[in-house]
C-alpha cells in the first residue's frame, strides 16, 4: 500500500501490499544502546592486568593474571552450557561465563532463575571500567551440588551475557571490563533493558513470516490461500507478543509495544475473515487498517532504537 495526497490509495483484491516494516534488525539496526531510568547508585571496580582472551559465543573477554580457560572444570551453571559459555579458572575457584537468553526482567536465563528459585532476592547494579554496568545477584544458588555464586547480568542487543563467580573474588567480576561483543552492543540495565535485549531475534521471525506471506495475502488465485496466509501473519505477530511479555518491565513503550503487536495479530485474523467472504471492499479496508497499524509500529521501534 503506499501514501498518495495525504492518504490511502484505493486497492483491490489483487493490489494489496502489506506495509513493509524497517524490521532489518540483523546487523545491528536497531543496535544502538538503551539507556533505561537512571539505575541506582554503582560502584565501580578496579582491574587487574590483562591475561590473554577468552570467547564463547560473541562474546570475548580478556580475564586477569592468574585466570585461564579450563573447559575440565567441575562448575555446571544452570542456564550457561554449550557453545556459548566457557569455564575459568582462577585462584579462588572456577567460574562460568556465556550468553544466554533472558526470561524476564531480571535479564537471567530460565534454568538460572529455576535453580535460584525463592532466593533470588534484589540486584545491586555494579560499573566496571570500559562503559559496562551490570546487576549483581550475590550468593545466588547456580545448580544442585554447586555452592552459592555470585552472578552478573549485562543485558545487550542480542541476550545476555552472564558470569558466575566464586563468591567474594574481586578478580573474577572484573572480567567485564574487558567485554568486547564481535555482534551487537551492550546496553544500560533498567526496566525495558530485557525487552530490548530479545526485541532483535523476535523481530527477525516476525519479519520471516511476513516476507513468506505478503505476497500470498495480495495475489493469491484463490481465496482459501490468501486467507491462510493472513492467518499465518496473525499467528507470527500472536507469538511475538508472547515471547516478549515476560520480558517487559511495565513501562508505557513496553506496553505499547505488545498492545500493537496483538492489535496486528487481530487485524491480519480479519483481513483472513475478508478473504474469506470474497468482499473486494472489505478486504481493501482491512488492509488499510493493517498498513496504519504497521507504520504505527515501525515509528515504535524506531524510537526503541533511538532511546538514550
Amino acid at each position: 500500500m503506499m501514501l498518495r495526497g495525504g492518504g490511502f490509495r484505493t486497492i483491490g483484491l489483487q493490489q494489496l501490499a502489506v506495509c513493509a516494516l524497517g524490521f532489518g534488525v540483523a546487523g545491528g539496526a536497531l543496535g544502538s544502546i538503551l539507556r533505561s531510568p537512571a539505575p541506582p547508585p554503582a560502584t565501580d571496580v578496579v582491574v587487574a592486568a590483562p591475561a590473554a582472551p577468552v570467547t564463547a559465543g560473541e562474546l570475548r573477554v580478556t580475564p586477569s593474571a592468574g585466570w585461564k580457560a579450563d573447559p575440565a572444570a567441575d562448575l555446571a551453571v544452570a542456564g550457561l552450557r554449550g557453545p556459548r559459555a566457557v569455564t575459568l579458572r582462577g585462584p579462588r575457584g572456577a567460574a562460568v561465563i556465556g550468553q544466554a537468553t533472558p526470561a524476564g526482567p531480571d535479564l537471567l536465563p530460565a534454568g538460572l532463575r529455576k535453580a535460584a528459585g525463592a532466593r533470588l532476592g534484589r540486584s545491586v547494579p555494579i560499573r566496571f571500567a570500559g562503559g559496562v554496568t551490570a546487576v549483581r545477584y550475590p550468593a545466588l544458588p547456580v545448580g544442585p551440588k554447586q555452592a552459592p555464586l555470585d552472578v552478573y547480568a549485562v543485558p545487550t542487543t542480542h541476550d545476555v551475557v552472564v558470569l558466575a563467580c566464586p563468591r567474594s573474588d574481586a578478580t573474577c567480576p572484573a572480567l567485564l571490563s574487558t567485554l568486547r561483543l564481535r555482534a551487537g552492543r551492550v546496553l544500560t540495565p533498567g526496566p525495558d533493558a530485557a525487552m530490548r535485549a530479545g526485541l532483535d531475534d523476535i523481530l527477525v521471525r516476525l519479519a520471516r513470516t511476513r516476507r513468506d506471506a505478503r505476497d500470498q495475502i495480495a495475489f493469491a488465485n484463490n481465496p482459501a490461500d490468501r486467507t491462510a496466509a493472513a492467518h499465518d501473519v496473525a499467528a507470527a505477530y500472536r507469538t511475538a507478543a508472547s515471547e516478549l511479555s515476560p520480558l517487559s518491565g511495565g513501562t508505557p513503550r513496553s506496553h505499547e509495544t505488545l498492545g500493537l503487536l496483538r492489535r496486528l495479530a487481530r487485524d491480519h485474523d480479519q483481513l483472513a475473515a475478508s478473504a474469506a467472504t470474497r468482499d473486494p471492499a472489505a478486504f481493501a479496508r482491512d488492509g488499510h487498517t493493517v498498513t496504519d497499524d504497521e507504520i504505527g509500529l515501525q515509528t515504535l521501534l524506531g524510537v526503541w532504537h533511538d532511546a538514550t
